[in-house]
């Protein structure tokens, strides 16, 4: 279905208007800035594919909501989805395999860590890889890439300050 000029204006205008600030908006409720963009984008699209009237003065209140709504959805599937983790941690009796509940334990936290990892900006998230997960040395990386070795340790301590400030907001604690 091809929306008229007149639609597609007043949706790429609401969409400059308060895309960002709906997206600080979200993560004040979230604390996901990756999460809190994907639902805005998605609200937009949605409302988009449905023909909502974003020339109207009402809209921005419409989609205010609709992403608070949204979030809480978001919130509450989170619970739900580490409810059940811990509930099949809980199933496997601790007390008889505590390696086993152990070992989902740290299955669960590295993935979270991996996804933290693609989360950073690119030249944090390539040396980080580089150096932790391929065993890379500072001097090959800085070879390969053509930068100087300095710029390499700068990346790799810009983005483990990222990961640290990541698990603090976590509350894990080693």
């Amino acid at each position: 279905m091809r929306k008229d000029d007149a639609y597609l204006h007043a949706f790429n205008r609401a969409f400059s208007e308060f895309y960002r600030p709906i997206c600080f908006f979200a993560n004040g409720i979230i604390d996901d800035w990756e999460q809190s963009k994907s639902i805005v984008s998605a609200l937009f699209l949605k409302f988009y594919g449905e023909g909502k009237p974003f020339g109207t003065k009402r809209i921005k209140n419409l989609l205010y909501k609709a992403v608070e709504n949204d979030c809480k959805d978001f919130i509450r599937h989170k619970k739900r989805e580490d409810r059940n983790f811990q509930q099949y941690v809980d199933d496997y009796h601790p007390e008889v395999e505590p390696a086993f509940s152990d070992e989902l334990i740290l299955a669960q936290f590295m993935k979270e860590l991996y996804e933290e990892i693609e989360k950073l900006p690119d030249q944090y998230r390539e040396t980080i890889k580089s150096i932790y997960l391929k065993g890379m040395t500072a001097k090959e990386l800085a070879q390969l890439l053509k930068i100087a070795q300095a710029t390499v340790y700068a990346n790799k301590r810009k983005g483990l300050a990222k990961l640290r400030e990541w698990l603090r907001k976590s509350n894990i604690r080693f």
